[in-house]
């Protein structure tokens, strides 16, 4: 015999299961096995209700991914910026990068800088909105490589032509926007709608 409360087998006859003590006024028998089948002990299995595990991941628009916006839209804005900014003879000119880049005659760095800051911030974004932290963090690393380079290759390029010149207001808001996204990566994830 099988008691119906718990699920444990009790010897026949019994009153009362000895597992769980309920009345054993009806019994359930087993199924019944083909022939040449073995019995396989599944251990105990009775049937219990499981706790619901909390989830770990909030998902939606969160603080992360607000703040993974906002540097991002800020690098993207301070390709715009004055850049560079070069003083001679009591002269003093600034430019930025999309001005810089597009005087070269290869408009398409200006493009590939943009993009990449576009892709780094939506993988940001989005990873914070789908729960996955260790995405954003990737976006923010991106995002911070790519500003840390542009600063220093803007800094190189200023000082081997120029030699007077120095980086201006624009570098300064990239590398801080590319900060910015990397830290998002670290807020603890805080739904906001």
């Amino acid at each position: 015999m099988f008691c119906t409360n718990c699920g444990k087998e009790v010897a026949d006859g019994n009153a009362f299961c000895t597992w769980c003590g309920a009345r054993m006024d009806i019994v359930a028998q087993p199924p019944k096995q083909a022939p040449g089948m073995r019995k396989i002990n599944y251990g105990d299995y009775s049937p219990r209700r499981t706790p619901s595990v909390p989830k770990s991941n909030v998902k939606g628009f969160t603080l992360g991914a607000l703040v993974a916006l906002l540097g991002s839209v800020l690098t993207i804005f301070s390709v715009f910026l004055p850049a560079v900014t070069a003083s001679a003879f009591g002269f003093s000119q600034s430019s930025s990068l999309a001005q810089e880049f597009a005087r070269d005659d290869t408009p398409l760095i200006t493009a590939v800088i943009i993009g990449v800051f576009v892709f780094a911030g939506i993988i940001a974004v989005l990873a914070h909105m789908l729960g996955h932290r260790r995405l954003s963090l990737i976006g923010g690393v991106i995002a911070l490589i790519v500003s840390i380079f542009m600063f220093y290759g803007i800094y190189q390029g200023v000082q081997e032509t120029y030699g007077v010149g120095h980086v201006a207001f624009g570098m300064y808001v990239m590398v801080a926007g590319g900060l910015i996204v990397f830290i998002s990566a670290f807020l603890p994830p805080r739904k906001l709608m």
